[in-house]
């Protein structure tokens, strides 16, 4: 199922803590997209279907933040954004590799963070 095509407004539940629940994964994607668009400053609708080889960048560092901190598989992550497995392990593979450049890890490091510490917040 491909949650970014859902039609009707989900509702974000939260915990009785007042965290959001990160566990429920259609949760975690609209959180995730809401977090990245305020990042990048792309409309959340941008960020689910416009083809802009400018936002390759933003849905690289999705599809790397579920794999890598919340320990998605690539297959979920992909079926999340409508992307193939192997797309999927191309995105993460490029933004570790940007990650572990000198000079460069700033690029992937601190929207990283940015994202990782709203969606956690």
């Amino acid at each position: 199922m491909n949650i970014l095509k859902k039609k009707k407004k989900e509702k974000i539940v939260q915990t009785h803590s007042g965290k959001l629940d990160l566990t429920d994964k259609e949760q975690l994607v609209i959180k995730l997209i809401n977090s990245i668009s305020r990042v990048s400053g792309y409309s959340e609708s941008a960020m689910k279907s416009d083809p802009d080889l400018k936002l390759i960048y933003w849905r690289k560092l999705a599809l790397y933040i579920l794999v890598k901190e919340f320990n998605w598989s690539e297959r979920e992550a992909g079926r999340a954004f409508g992307r193939s497995e192997p797309m999927v392990i191309e995105a993460v593979e490029d933004m570790q590799k940007v990650r572990d450049t000198p000079g460069k890890a700033h690029l992937v490091v601190s929207p990283f963070n940015q994202v990782v510490h709203d969606l956690t917040l």
